[in-house]
C-alpha cells in the first residue's frame, strides 16, 4: 500500500509503500495531477531517496500541472517495502493533489486517491510600512506565487511575526 505525506517545505512528496502480501508487480504509472501549473526549483523535478520495492523508481515526465512516475515491476515475488520522495517543485495551490495508478491491475494499491494541502491563508489585514506591504492572516500560505489581479508578484516571502 502506497502512503503519500506532503513535505514540511511546499517542494517534495514521500511516497512510501507497505507490503501487504507477498506478490509479483506489473511496472506501472503513479500520476500526480496539481491544482494548477507546478514550477520547477534550479535542480528541475527528482526522484531521491528510492529504497526497497522502489529503489529502480523514475520519473516519467513533468508537464504543466502533471507528473508522472514509473513504478517498476518485478520479476519474482515482491518482499519489500520501500519509499521515495519527488523534490524539485513548488507546489501551485492549496488546492488537492490528485494520485492515479494505471494500470490498475498491477499489484499496487494507494491508501488514497488524494492529498489534501493545508488550507489557503486567509487575509485578515494589510499593512504598509516604508514601501512594504505586510500581509496578515490565518491558515497556512502553501502557495510560493501572490498575484494582484493576472500580475505575478514577486520578492514574496512569507515570515511569522511574533505576537
Amino acid at each position: 500500500m502506497i502512503n503519500a505525506f506532503p513535505g514540511s517545505n511546499p517542494d517534495n512528496i514521500l511516497f512510501a509503500g507497505s507490503l501487504i502480501a507477498a506478490s509479483t508487480l506489473a511496472q506501472t504509472t503513479l500520476t500526480l495531477t496539481f491544482p494548477g501549473p507546478i514550477s520547477t526549483t534550479a535542480g528541475g523535478v527528482q526522484i531521491v531517496g528510492a529504497s526497497g520495492v522502489f529503489s529502480t523508481v523514475s520519473l516519467a515526465s513533468v508537464q504543466s500541472s502533471v507528473i508522472d512516475v514509473t513504478l517498476p515491476g518485478t520479476d519474482a515475488i515482491n518482499t519489500s517495502s520501500g519509499s521515495f520522495r519527488i523534490q524539485g517543485f513548488q507546489l501551485p495551490a492549496c488546492g488537492p493533489i490528485s494520485l492515479a495508478v494505471n494500470p490498475v491491475t498491477n499489484n499496487y494499491i494507494l491508501a488514497t486517491s488524494t492529498i489534501n494541502q493545508p488550507p489557503p491563508l486567509v487575509i485578515t489585514s494589510v499593512n504598509i510600512s516604508k514601501g512594504i506591504v505586510y500581509i496578515h492572516g490565518t491558515g497556512n500560505f502553501c502557495s510560493p506565487s501572490v498575484y494582484l489581479g493576472e500580475t505575478r508578484l514577486t520578492g514574496v516571502v512569507t515570515c511569522k511575526l511574533a505576537g
